[in-house]
């Protein structure tokens, strides 16, 4: 019975191991040419569902901006243009302290909206 080194175990089976691997590697080379097409082919729809669904969240909290009007004795006045009325004058006053608090009190028979900014200052503006 012949005597086989490990050098020759090792031989062998890096020889069977380059085999295999030769062999393997056109079928590896072909599945990553499959699989990039498929990424390739599925790229345009992930983006546009990508960006769906992004517009789908946008939509959903974006919170409802009201529009509310007034309207009495033949006038009309949007109650957003007050608040922005009542804001702009408290700013001309205070400057640029922060707006905590706007509460608007109509008075359709006095033809005014009386304000109340940050809790303590207030105003009139003519409807």
């Amino acid at each position: 019975m012949a005597k086989i080194t490990n050098d020759e175990i090792v031989k062998a089976a890096s020889d069977a191991v380059e085999a295999v691997a030769g062999a393997v590697e056109p079928t590896v080379k072909k599945a990553r040419k499959a699989a990039k097409k498929g990424m390739d082919a599925v790229e345009p729809t992930v983006k546009k569902a990508r960006k769906a669904a992004g517009d789908a969240a946008k939509k959903a909290s974006a919170p409802l901006k009201p529009e509310i009007y007034l309207q009495y004795d033949f006038k009309e006045a949007n109650v957003n243009d007050l608040v922005a009325a009542a804001k702009a004058a408290f700013h001309a006053e205070q400057g640029r302290v922060a707006v905590k608090s706007c509460k608007i009190y109509l008075k359709p028979q006095e033809n005014a909206a009386y304000y109340v900014i940050n809790e303590d200052y207030v105003g009139k503006l003519d409807l």
